[in-house]
């Protein structure tokens, strides 16, 4: 199956499931035991060397239909385990199919210790506490398809420690056929359902989110962000897009009311030496006062160590981080002319005056607070805020 005709057969199908579980909530919420369902947004599709990979991101109270992106990786292993890692070992049995679901995969004997980074730990009382050197979730080669719901593993590598919670994640080889596609989901979407009792509205919920209360909810949106952030090579837009599908997250981390992503604003005025059309920051932010605060959002540059270099007395940002700042001071300029200032007034009602800068960027592992606060001492009025720090801050909201 080419790898287009793997997205448009799966999309289709998952899509038409979740509308039909959203028009028949009551009578599938007591198989569940749940309250209410959150719904996936995003649907990454990932092309491996032998595989193709489906995984389901997002936490909304509604569902329309999934939004698609795509993404490459080397191996369904390399995409499950975070890291780029050697030394494989099988963990699972050698089979030819998997379907693992609602349980926890760590190495990590202290776990308590991340509860409060990556608090949807508390949500998996059934766990796998691995002792081996290799990576903590290997697929042989022989696998025809994999299927994890409601999993959650915490990969480490030295002193780096990454989560992954999946809501749905299926993978396949590619020669599958679009029939045995079809069967495949729709067998273990009807699982323990006898036959004869095998419509729509019997179905178990096994692509969205089953919550209980606020809490639990909150944690589900934060879980699907730390999920892609602390996804290797993933594109700064499909974390952007998934903030912008999460709109209550954004405004109640960033405490405002009214925000606007993605603006698009025609430079019509500038200096000489400015070669830009126009500007396209990731989000505007209203404050308290009327006046907007600019915002730009990076990756958690997992392929960085430290945010920064240099001794203390030279503290500096690194190549990365300082190319975000740029941007945003870039944007500052913009608004400092008038003809601009007016045209991003009349086509979003923007208003700029002294605009606070706030950079979204990197994670805990390599972002030292007391190291960013010496090299922010040239840049008084940026701020930089790290994903991990974000995310707390809309549990803590």
């Amino acid at each position: 199956m080419l790898f287009n005709k793997f997205v448009d057969t799966t999309t289709a199908i998952i899509n038409n499931y979740l509308i039909t579980l959203q028009s028949n909530t009551d009578s599938i919420r007591w198989l569940n035991g749940a309250t209410s369902f959150l719904y996936p947004s995003i649907a990454l599709f990932t092309e491996t060397e032998d595989c193709y990979i489906v995984e389901l991101f997002g936490a909304r109270e509604t569902f329309t239909k999934l939004e698609v992106r795509h993404h490459k990786e080397k191996s369904i292993n390399e995409y499950l385990n975070q890291f780029r890692k050697k030394n494989k070992k099988n963990i699972l049995p050698s089979v030819n199919s998997y379907h693992i679901q609602d349980t926890l995969f760590s190495r990590i004997n202290n776990i308590e210790d991340y509860k409060k980074r990556f608090p949807i730990i508390n949500y998996f009382p059934a766990s796998i506490t691995l002792k081996n050197d290799g990576d903590l979730f290997y697929v042989g080669e022989d696998f025809s398809f994999v299927t994890l719901i409601n999993c959650l593993i915490i990969n480490q590598d030295k002193n780096i420690t990454r989560s992954k919670y999946i809501i749905f994640l299926g993978a396949f080889r590619k020669k599958i056929t679009e029939k045995q596609l079809v069967d495949t989901i729709d067998n273990f979407v009807h699982e323990d359902i006898p036959l004869s009792q095998r419509a729509f509205k019997t179905f178990r919920n096994k692509f969205s989110h089953a919550v209980s209360d606020s809490y639990s909810k909150k944690l589900a949106v934060i879980s699907g962000l730390q999920s892609l952030y602390l996804t290797p090579s993933l594109r700064e837009t499909t974390i952007g897009d998934y903030l912008r599908l999460q709109p209550q997250l954004i405004k109640d981390v960033l405490r405002t009311d009214h925000f606007i992503y993605e603006p698009y604003l025609l430079w019509l005025e500038g200096k000489e030496s400015h070669d830009e059309t126009a500007i396209n920051p990731d989000l505007i932010i209203k404050r308290n006062d009327g006046y907007y605060d600019i915002y730009d959002l990076k990756t958690a540059a997992l392929q960085h160590k430290n945010l920064t270099k240099g001794a203390h007395k030279r503290r500096r940002f690194i190549d990365y981080v300082y190319e975000g700042i740029a941007q945003l001071i870039n944007y500052e300029e913009y608004f400092s002319f008038p003809k601009n200032h007016k045209h991003a007034k009349e086509k979003y009602g923007i208003l700029v005056s002294k605009p606070n800068l706030y950079l979204v960027v990197g994670n805990f592992d390599n972002a030292s607070k007391n190291e960013i606060d010496e090299a922010l001492r040239i840049h008084p009025n940026i701020q930089l805020i790290d994903y991990d720090t974000f995310c707390q801050n809309y549990v803590e909201a």
